[in-house]
């Protein structure tokens, strides 16, 4: 199984005599279920097989581990085929095992990552935008199982080597984002930068720019005197391409210097009655209702700290959450400028996570503003751009998070080191963002579901991030993201909450058919806050089903149960499976609310027969069947129409 070390992916060689010996040999040292489906010639089955190890990957992680070289040349073949259904399953299987990996404290040899990652390097130029994405974000996690000076120097050799543009610029922005997020002691830059500079002579306009951009961060991360003596001589032309880009790079840090002293140093401007009122709610949340959305790992830890008396957030991250300092900022229109606003966004589309908090904090202001003094052509004005805002916060929280998880943690109670700090800073400032959105009622309610749907499944996967537990700060900001989930249950459409909320739980797997709750996933972990979730907004169903879509939110429970066929059903069953009995227990209050009435809200969609027996109407129609005999049976049914009938009407 030991070959020559190799950093160069070679696609040629991948059917060669070795690589089937390799294939022989996994055979032999997997499951026999999962040998077929990794020997089959089907991407259905290659799909099948990556779910499969996802799914059981707590319980058979050693067996992963043992055969992960293996595993790492059967993946590599199945990329080089093509297949965007198998391609897809085993980005998601590699993103999940390196969770797993960085937990265990593993870290890869040289060879399983030659194995694997100069593959990974090459393919992700992929001409979809959305593989891409998921390849920039996979390779930067590597980072937490490899060493990130030799995961730099094979993005480095993806840049200057592959014949793909596409590969060349996506491995210069993976450099720019790892120079954000690696101490720079670890990194070996003195090889690399005469082979980035020669890029600048490139024909390709967006491969010069992601030159630049990657030479800038280097020029930021060593001093101008090392850099000179690095980069070495350029032709003049490229040279005095760079000169610009750095004197403007020299300039642009001067003045977000002054905007961030200015922004830290104005003195508070005082909260209005009703921001005080939304402080004393926040402040004042009961342990019961953050422990119905905290994360299930360590919640006898946090549950002890919520219980104090002073309240959910310290006085550092209120800072940071409820920013009452925050200056004016003026604009060409007053006071809210579009300008400022589209500035901002664009601040927010930066690699820099410093140029970030910049953004952030214009934004917040505005946002601030606008609902403290009930403008509505301004807060009309912010409902219209503030979903594109969202989706650009919703896909940095992996970046900002992946950021702490690199840095070396300190015990509970310890005062946090300053690469921790700086880290945890750009997450500080998103959470204060997203509650300021959220304070707003009718922002909130102008979000798309999808947008509302990628921000909660992002601040779910923050709240099972294990590097901030036991962790003082990362204790804080684990409360602080408990408050902005409840700030968006709280403010967002109630239907919109719901349906999104629906959609995520379909992406969660059954548990095994045995299990003593060891072989849960974080997938499963995940499944578990979207039911508490769920919880939460059931509870107040009777009394908000006038705001709730009811044949909207019937269509989305329809949805769920067509997703799962018979013998899954059957199977989800026999093991109470928790987001099947969610889903039944919504369905029944829905009943419970409407009575006989439900069946007027069916979807057309929804192929509901009156003639046909209640066995062969779709499953939604035999739950609510069954529900109505329920309430008849307990006398519930009649006692619900009562009270609605004797209700006051208004003439």
């Amino acid at each position: 199984r030991k070959a020559a070390k190799t950093t160069k992916f070679d696609e040629t060689a991948i059917h060669s005599d070795r690589m089937e010996e390799m294939m022989s040999q996994l055979k032999s040292n997997s499951r026999k279920d999962i040998a077929v489906l990794l020997m089959s010639s089907d991407f259905k089955h290659h799909a099948r097989a990556m779910q499969t190890c996802q799914e059981n990957i707590a319980s058979q992680m050693e067996g992963i581990v043992s055969n992960l070289d293996l595993l790492c040349h059967w993946m590599v073949i199945r990329i080089c085929d093509n297949n965007t259904t198998s391609l897809l399953s085993i980005l998601a299987f590699l993103d999940v095992l390196v969770d797993s990996l960085s937990t265990r404290g593993y870290q890869m040899s040289d060879y399983e990552a030659n194995s694997l990652l100069p593959c990974l390097v090459e393919k992700s130029g992929h001409n979809m935008d959305k593989v891409r994405h998921k390849y920039k974000e996979l390779l930067q996690k590597f980072a937490l199982v490899y060493p990130a000076s030799k995961l730099f120097l094979l993005m480095a050799d993806g840049a200057t080597k592959s014949k793909n543009n596409r590969t060349k610029i996506e491995c210069l922005e993976g450099i720019t984002l790892l120079l954000e997020t690696v101490p720079l002691e670890q990194l070996s830059f003195g090889k690399v930068m005469p082979s980035l500079g020669k890029l600048l002579g490139e024909r390709d306009a967006a491969l010069r720019k992601a030159a630049l951009d990657a030479l800038v961060k280097l020029y930021e991360a060593q001093g101008s005197n090392d850099y000179i003596k690095l980069i070495g001589t350029l032709p003049d032309a490229q040279q005095e391409l760079l000169d610009e880009k750095l004197k403007w790079a020299d300039r642009q840090s001067q003045k977000n210097a002054r905007v961030s002293k200015k922004l830290d140093g104005e003195a508070p401007v005082p909260p209005s009655p009703g921001s005080m009122r939304e402080s004393a709610t926040i402040d004042n949340q009961t342990p019961s209702k953050l422990a119905s959305i905290q994360t299930p790992a360590s919640t006898s830890v946090r549950r002890s700290r919520l219980s104090q008396p002073e309240g959910l957030v310290d006085s550092a991250l209120s800072d940071a959450l409820q920013n009452s300092a925050t200056p004016s900022i003026p604009g060409q229109d007053g006071p809210f400028s579009m300008e400022d606003w589209d500035a901002a966004i664009k601040m927010l589309q930066s690699l820099d996570a410093s140029t970030n908090v910049e953004g952030m904090k214009i934004l917040t202001y505005y946002i601030e503003q606008a609902g403290r003094s009930g403008n509505h052509r301004h807060v009309g004005a912010i409902v219209e751009r503030c979903d594109e805002l969202v989706r650009y916060l919703a896909s940095a929280i992996p970046r900002y998070f992946a950021m702490v998880q690199r840095q070396p943690l300190q015990p509970l109670h310890g005062a946090p080191g300053d690469q921790l700090r700086a880290a945890l800073k750009p997450t500080r400032y998103l959470l204060n963002t997203l509650l300021n959105i959220f304070n707003l009622e009718r922002v909130a309610y102008g979000l798309r579901e999808a947008t509302l749907r990628d921000l909660v499944e992002q601040l779910l996967l923050a709240l099972l991030n294990q590097a901030l537990v036991g962790v003082e700060e990362g204790t804080q900001v684990l409360r602080a993201l408990n408050i902005v989930i409840l700030k968006i249950l709280e403010n967002s459409d109630r239907t919109t909450s719901f349906t999104m909320l629906l959609s995520l739980l379909r992406k969660v797997p059954a548990l095994p058919a045995v299990s003593d709750g060891s072989g849960q996933t974080e997938v499963h972990k995940f499944g578990d806050l979207v039911v508490r979730c769920l919880v939460k907004l059931t509870k107040t169903l009777a009394a908000t089903i006038a705001k709730v879509d009811v044949s909207r939110l019937l269509l989305a429970i329809h949805g769920y149960f067509m997703a799962l066929n018979a013998d899954e059903l059957r199977h989800r069953t026999q093991v109470d499976d928790k987001p099947l009995r969610m889903v039944k227990t919504l369905l029944y209050e829905i009943t419970k609310a409407k009575g006989e009435s439900i069946l007027s809200f069916l979807n057309p969609l929804i192929p509901y027969e009156t003639d046909k027996p209640t066995s062969a109407q779709p499953l939604i129609v035999q739950y609510i069947m069954l529900n109505l005999d329920t309430l008849k049976r307990h006398g519930l049914l009649g006692a619900t129409q009562q009270s609605v009938k004797g209700e006051p009407q208004v003439a």
